[in-house]
């Protein structure tokens, strides 16, 4: 995305010529970390007001973009001896890797990691799946004020082949969740991995292990590999039924006249249906308290019947016309 200089008077009226001239500053020497880019517009004086912390924030982002579109303007515009000077970033290539790589990873837990009141550091290591935040007393909120600020360190652990297993792959961020670690699974009908995910608890960190099964658009994380099919099961059952519900609802209006109104539902009839356990322990505790099974009548006169409960009323027709 290369920044468009047509663009210039909407981005100064969206920033204010400080934020601008700081976000081509960064196009030069970017800010590694959420905490500095946060850290330095906070210090920028006589800037933009913004009513809100949350429109500073959006600010914030905003700014990165801009800066980032410059940046690849200037990797994408032929280099000319007398127009402009070859210049590499500092530090060796290994390093430079080293820290393309962080912060891929660190976009990457954009919106999980939190900023606590005092200075807020986030750093990636390599290793074992992992993560936690470390929080300590930091400096005094003001002379009149005898409380203190909160710092927090917070340690990501990734893959040591996070780069290649992860990244390459196109799931650094699934559903919203940072990616530790990432190993595929055989499995028939979706893409699956044993993965570690970042989690926020608050605004602490914690790392959880599992499984991520994908299957186009729809990605579900869960401990087992079963479970995360059985989400995605259940996803796509919701969509298929909740576009189909009135032409199915007066199907088995029909086949209630015809006969089937009697036939039991059972919950085995529901998992078999590819709904998941839990879900259906909710429905039944929703509308129908301590029973385990249910007549496809009993079923239809809940007003707020969801598509899992349909499938598993076909389900249940279809056992009985098997006579199983």
């Amino acid at each position: 995305m290369q920044y468009d200089p047509k663009n210039y008077r909407r981005d100064v009226a969206l920033l204010g010529k400080r934020l601008f001239k700081m976000a081509h500053q960064w196009s030069y020497n970017f800010p590694h970390t959420i905490q500095e880019r946060r850290a330095q517009v906070a210090t920028c004086k006589s800037r933009k007001k913004f009513a809100t912390k949350k429109a500073l924030i959006e600010a914030t982002k905003s700014m990165e973009i801009i800066a980032r579109s410059m940046i690849d303007s200037r990797i994408a515009r032929p280099w000319a001896p007398t127009t402009q000077k070859r210049s590499l970033p500092a530090g060796t290539l290994v390093e430079r890797a080293k820290r393309r790589r962080e912060r891929l990873i660190l976009d990457a837990a954009q919106g999980q990691i939190e900023s606590y009141s005092g200075n807020t550091t986030a750093t990636i290591h390599y290793g074992e799946p992992a993560a936690e935040t470390a929080t300590s007393r930091g400096e005094q909120y003001s002379r009149s004020c005898t409380y203190v600020k909160t710092d927090c360190s917070h340690h990501i652990t990734v893959a040591p082949d996070w780069f290649a297993s992860v990244h390459l792959r196109g799931i650094s961020r699934v559903d919203g969740l940072l990616t530790l670690a990432a190993e595929p699974v055989d499995a028939e009908g979706y893409t699956v991995y044993r993965a570690s995910w970042l989690r926020s608890k608050g605004k602490r960190l914690a790392a959880e292990h599992g499984f991520i099964a994908m299957e186009g658009h729809r990605v579900a994380h869960a401990r087992t590999e079963s479970g995360a099919k059985a989400i995605l099961t259940r996803r796509a059952n919701e969509i298929k039924y909740s576009r189909n519900e009135h032409k199915i609802r007066t199907a088995l209006h029909e086949m209630r006249l015809n006969g089937y109104a009697q036939i039991i539902v059972s919950i085995s009839d529901s998992i078999a249906a590819g709904n998941c356990l839990a879900g259906t322990e909710q429905f039944r505790d929703r509308h129908l308290p301590g029973r385990t099974t249910a007549t496809i009548e009993e079923i239809l006169s809940v007003d707020s019947m969801r598509g899992l409960a349909i499938n598993a009323c076909l389900r249940a027709i279809r056992r009985a016309k098997m006579g199983i």
